[in-house]
């Protein structure tokens, strides 16, 4: 069994490891695990617990890093704000 092939490149040669996959543990890339995307989720929030969501991504939005990151917490922040407005409105 062959450990290591090489991959050659017009500069140099680098090691290719040989990767293992298995069925349960494999990579959930862009899924963070407790943050909710979707209304079901809010749903099980109470008005504190969505005020403090609120908060967290208004504090994401003052230390983005890019524009990106600052765009995809206005834009959760306005999805936040407008599902507390639906649902617990006063």
């Amino acid at each position: 069994m062959e450990v290591a092939s090489f991959c050659v490149s017009t500069a140099y040669r680098v090691p290719q490891l040989p990767t293992l996959v298995f069925a349960d543990n494999l990579p959930h890339m862009g899924k963070r695990s407790g943050i909710i995307d979707h209304e079901e989720g809010l749903a099980s929030l109470s008005l504190a617990e969505l005020d403090r969501e609120i908060a967290r991504c208004r504090t994401r939005v003052e230390i983005a890093v890019n524009n990106r990151q600052r765009k995809q917490f206005e834009s959760r922040i306005h999805w936040l704000e407008s599902y507390r407005h639906r649902h617990h409105a006063d």
